[in-house]
């Protein structure tokens, strides 16, 4: 044995005796430590008697992929590695297997073979673990190598061997005890069975206004088996969480250990029925919280111990103050899910049971509840948290609009009942609501303007999905039979169960309606429920027999399909639920034909859980979304490092609006004129503690999507205010304005003007030295939505500018509809300005039109002393860009408004650069009007290079007037240029195969997306559609042939083809590299081989090229 197995033969078995002290499994560390020091994933499983399966309870892998996707089975007893495998392990067989992934999955076969091929298992060495002298195995160890990493060696094997026999006595008593664990927490939960069997029982453990656990009274390990939403909140952490936790004893500050086992033992004994502690419990992230614990004993009738019984009160939760951003944080969270379910149509009961609890958690209120107005003027309870009264008032007695109601303004039977304080918002907007949103406190507390707008903004999100529902007429049939989102969750966890006995996948998609919310408002939620029926309709005579259609809210569908063989049955199902879109919905006058999103997960390696089969199918549905048209996304590998990345980062950025990690760098505005700094943009940076300075092209999009862009742009906001005004404590520094930007989540929001108002009177800052940064976005999405918004924001008294002026549907006549000061021109227009003088035409008009308007200009993006020089030209005096300031901290930036700008960044001139000399170019118009020609011929010759072409710096053709001289002169035509030789690949292509033959929608999309003003070239026509699948379905035979002459003359003869109908050499040469260039885009997210890749690349560079050279 080698040196270095024995090394780690010695440290597994340190690491399983320490697990063991510490009151813990060391098998997950032994895991690790074996496949780092390998090289490889390692897998340790039990044999569990109580469930009659081998349960892997430690794995490991270098590769992050392989790592996360074997996390998701340790501990559960899914099947996974099958029968195959287990037989061999019973035989006492050692498996040794190397070979190519087609073969190990063969030859283990399913459930556990598609794993193998998906990550390219290659060498397998398995060896079982039996107690000494028996004949069962009491559990395995298993390594394996994957794409990517060399064979096992006999070094690799012998150190397993070691491993198996120097940790054969441990591995066993760590079988044992596991097994007894099993066992003890199967009757604890029995035992729970019994006691919640009572319904009241039930329902006071979970709506308790006090933490309760259920753990074992195991001497050696009591694990939690159960506990309630009120110990979760106190935690801070979810109830899956904190059931995952290593035992009872992690709940526990190690210092009061000593006291509960006490406790405990003191209960056993029979000297006490319960024991009051206080006990310090540790919440999220190891924070001591200090609880008032009542310890008890659950007998059985024979009076024999069962399980024990906790009760816990958080004793600090009413004077603790908590971080104020922290608060904000958890509010927004809830707002977004709150907002999410209405968006979704989430069923009415449901809705409000969420809204209930969700604002007794973020504002911890001692009652939150939903009222409804009755006929006879009282009021009753629709939904409720907490301990709420037992009188409800008169409907005259609540308000009409958003309000905190104290003293002699609560209603009288809450004041009866001890209510001290509450904040009560209407669901619904004009005169006699009928529902209410209250938050109430027994105790003198003072709720703040903030917690007001959050109940608000909780009603407003609810009323407007209430109002929805009661002003729609009852649905079609279609579409009430459909099964909900609980139903279908259900159906897909069974499915899963089915097709782990079966050995077969299951396929769960998402679909979409795109734009579907525009149609409601345009022709009414009666067409709108039309289209989706008719959509149902046709979906369910696309499905086969066994598959199931479920609506899971609003516009969108789910479908579970099973018996599916992998990845190719899937995207045969797909094609058929693509099809059923093909053609228009009528619906009385209306024709409809919106694009469908989808989005696909496969249960054979993705999951094994209903839950994460439709998140992985929600995250492709949001792929798909991305691209135009009707299209689909398979969730893979690749996606699923990005969801786990995004989760992560923003867990990681919820902890940085805690701990104060972000901070503000600033970029200078500049006067042109008195070349100096005028105001600065606050830029938001993320100063993480491991990775360093995460850019905000990176965070920014994460804290969007989570809800926590509101937190983080009021800290903006905040901090940029104080930092001005620290500046203005000192009168050596010149006096400046500050930007920041808003999002339109931001500007949505209720309250926004209230926060600037308060940031303002906090700081002291003027309010006209303040500016917030809209983006075109934000107005251009509905023109009516945020006036309102800006009006206030306007009479407030701050800035108001427009970001990235030009780079949407700019319009001029937005900016005069909105209260605007200011313009910033984007870089794009700035960039070509001192070549181009389209560019200069464009700036000059944009100046003019907006000094008409009484709107100041400012330009983005500024480079160099020529681009300035243009620029004040023009009569902008305010520029922003690297070339004359970087954006820097606070400290920088003091610095540099101290000194002033350096001599070499104001190097400019206030007037016109005189252009440079140019060889005169004309227009097409212009050359063809010379020449005697049309368009598309001049087109066709300079693809070919008979005509010499100047490019602008926009992108535009300009062709040179002595080439049109030297055209004109005879029929001397110049010679053509000579295409680089690309040669063909070097094997067949049976990936790209597969492609050109399962995506004849992409295809088309391809070729519609030639024509700017719709589908009316060749290609989009049905005669252009046909011919191009018949040339997909040739070249598709000639790279499973690698028979590249076909491919070829196909090409030709779609070239052909297409000329006969008009088509231009262009587009005829575009459809071929374009498509080509998504076949290689799609072939690199799915992580094909650099063979694959390459030989796409090589092929479609060669017809597009022989379409040229047969011109």
């Amino acid at each position: 044995m080698s040196s270095q197995a024995i090394d780690v033969t010695h440290a597994a078995a340190r690491l399983i005796a320490e697990g063991r002290a510490a009151g813990r499994s060391g098998l997950q560390d032994v895991a690790e430590l074996f496949a780092r020091t390998h090289g490889c994933a390692c897998v340790i499983y039990l044999k569990s008697a109580l469930r009659g399966a081998v349960v892997p309870m430690a794995a490991a892998a270098v590769q992050p992929e392989i790592a996360a996707y074997q996390a998701e089975f340790v501990g559960h007893d899914s099947g996974w590695p099958g029968p195959t495998l287990l037989e061999a392990f019973r035989r006492g067989e050692t498996l040794d297997r190397t070979g190519k992934p087609e073969e190990l999955s063969s030859w283990i076969g399913p459930p556990a073979g598609p794993h193998t091929l998906h990550f390219g298992l290659h060498s397998l060495f398995g060896v079982p673990v039996r107690r000494p002298g028996a004949a069962r195995i009491a559990g395995v160890v298993v390594v394996g190598r994957h794409a990517g990493e060399p064979p096992l060696t006999d070094v690799d094997r012998a150190a397993v061997l070691a491993l198996v026999d120097a940790l054969t006595e441990p591995l066993v008593r760590e079988r044992d005890a596991w097994e007894m664990h099993e066992r003890l927490e199967a009757s604890v939960r029995a035992g729970r069975l019994e006691l919640l069997g009572d319904g009241r029982l039930a329902t006071a453990f979970r709506y308790s206004s006090a933490g309760i656990a259920i753990f074992t009274l195991d001497p050696v390990r009591p694990r939690v088996v159960d506990l309630n939403e009120r110990l979760a909140e106190v935690l801070g952490a979810s109830p899956h969480a904190l059931l995952a936790r290593d035992g009872a004893r992690s709940f526990l500050h190690p210092d009061d250990l000593p006291a509960a086992e006490d406790a405990v033992r003191r209960l056993h004994a029979g000297e006490v029925e319960f024991s009051r502690r206080r006990l310090r419990l540790l919440a999220a992230g190891d924070e001591p919280v200090a609880c008032d614990v009542v310890l008890s004993l659950a007998r059985d009738a024979a009076g024999v111990s069962r399980y024990g019984l906790c009760q816990i009160v958080d004793v600090e939760e009413p004077r603790r103050a908590h971080h104020p951003l922290a608060r904000e944080v958890r509010a927004q969270e809830m707002l977004a899910a709150l907002g999410r379910l209405a968006l979704e149509g989430t069923p009415d009961a449901h809705l409000m049971r969420t809204t209930a609890a969700g604002i007794g958690s973020a504002l911890a209120v001692d009652a939150a509840m939903v009222l409804e107005r009755r006929p006879d003027g009282t009021t009753a309870t629709v939904a409720a948290h907490g301990s709420v009264p037992l009188a409800m008032p008169v409907a005259d007695e609540l308000p009409g609009a958003a309000r905190l109601l104290e003293g002699g303004r609560l209603p009288s039977v809450w004041r009866g009942a001890g209510v001290r304080g509450a904040i009560v918002a209407p669901l619904g907007l004009g005169p006699g609501p009928r529902r209410w949103l209250a938050a109430a406190s027994y105790e003198t507390r003072s709720f703040t303007a903030g917690e007001e707008r959050v109940v608000e903004t909780a009603a407003h999100l609810v009323s407007n999905s209430g109002a929805d529902r009661r002003e729609r007429p009852s649905q079609p049939p279609e579409l009430a039979a459909l099964p909900g989102r609980e139903q279908f969750a259900d159906r897909v966890t069974h499915a899963i169960a089915r097709a782990g006995r079966q050995g077969e996948s299951v396929a769960v998609l998402t679909l979409d309606v795109d734009g579907f919310r525009d149609i409601n408002d345009t022709f009414g939620y009666e067409v709108g429920d039309e289209l989706l029926a008719s959509f149902a309709r046709r979906l369910e005579g696309a499905l086969r027999a066994g598959d199931t259609l479920a609506r899971l809210g609003g516009d969108e569908f789910g479908i579970v399909c099973e018996d599916i063989s992998g990845e190719r049955g899937t995207i045969e199902i797909v094609r058929r639920v693509i099809g059923a879109f093909d053609a228009p919905v009528v619906v009385g006058e209306h024709v409809l034909q919106p694009a469908v999103s989808i989005g696909v997960a496969l249960g054979d390696w993705v999951s094994s859980s209903a839950d994460s089969l439709m998140r992985d199918a929600e995250t492709a549905l949001q792929r798909a979304q991305d691209q135009p048209g009707t299209t689909y996304e398979l969730f893979d590998r690749t996606m699923r490092r990005r969801v786990a990345e995004r989760i992560r980062l923003e867990h990681d950025l919820r902890r940085a609006l805690e701990n104060d990690e972000l901070v503000l760098h600033y970029q200078p505005l500049v006067s042109l004129h008195e070349r100096q700094t005028i105001g600065l943009e606050a830029l938001v940076r993320w100063q993480h503690p491991e990775r360093g300075l995460v850019p905000p092209g990176e965070f920014i999009p994460a804290a969007e999507s989570s809800g926590l862009i509101l937190a983080l742009g009021r800290w903006v906001i905040r901090e940029a205010c104080r930092q001005l005004k620290r500046w203005d404590a000192d009168p050596s520094l010149p006096r400046v304005w500050v930007s920041v930007n808003v999002s339109g989540r931001q500007i949505a929001a209720p309250g926004l003007v209230e926060e600037i108002g308060d940031a303002l009177q906090q700081s002291g800052l003027e309010p006209d030295r303040l500016a917030l940064e809209l983006t075109e976005t934000v107005l251009m999405e509905d023109a009516g939505s945020p006036l309102a918004h800006l009006q206030r924001l306007k009479a407030l008294g701050v800035r108001l500018l427009l970001d990235d002026f030009g780079t949407g549907y700019s319009s001029l006549n937005y900016v005069k509809r909105f209260p605007l000061d200011g313009l910033k021109v984007d870089r794009s227009f700035i960039a070509g300005i001192a070549d181009a003088e389209s560019d200069r035409h464009i700036l000059r008009a944009i100046v003019s039109m907006a000094t008409a308007l009484d709107v100041t200009v400012i330009a983005e993006g500024v480079e160099t002393p020529e681009q300035a020089s243009w620029i004040a030209s023009m009569d902008c005096d305010t520029v922003q860009g690297f070339g004359v300031a970087r954006p820097a901290p606070a400290t920088e930036v003091e610095a540099l408004l101290r000194a002033g700008l350096a001599p070499d960044r104001v190097a400019w001139s206030l007037e016109a650069p005189v252009a440079e000399a140019a060889e005169p170019t004309v227009a097409l118009g212009e050359a063809t009007d010379v020449l005697g020609v049309s368009p598309s011929t001049i087109r066709r010759w300079a693809d070919t290079g008979r005509i010499a072409v100047v490019r602008t710096p926009g992108g535009h053709r300009r062709f040179p007037v002595a080439e049109l001289h030297r055209l004109s002169a005879g029929p001397a035509w110049r010679p053509r240029t000579q295409l680089r030789e690309v040669g063909t690949p070097t094997a067949p292509l049976p990936v790209v195969a597969e492609l050109l033959r399962m995506q004849p929608d992409r295809l088309q999309s391809v070729a519609a997306g030639l024509y700017e003003t719709g589908r009316h070239g060749w290609f989009a026509r049905e005669t252009g559609v046909a011919e191009l699948s018949e040339w997909a379905q040739r070249v598709a035979a000639a790279c499973d042939a690698a028979d590249w002459d076909v491919a070829e003359a196909a090409t030709q003869r779609l070239s052909a083809r297409a000329e006969l109908g008009g088509s231009t050499l262009l587009e005829r040469f575009l459809v071929v590299e374009r498509f080509g260039a998504l076949v290689v885009e799609v072939l690199q997210r799915r992580d094909s081989g650099p063979k694959e890749v390459a030989g796409a690349r090589r092929l479609f560079t060669r017809l597009a090229r022989g379409i040229i050279e047969q011109t």
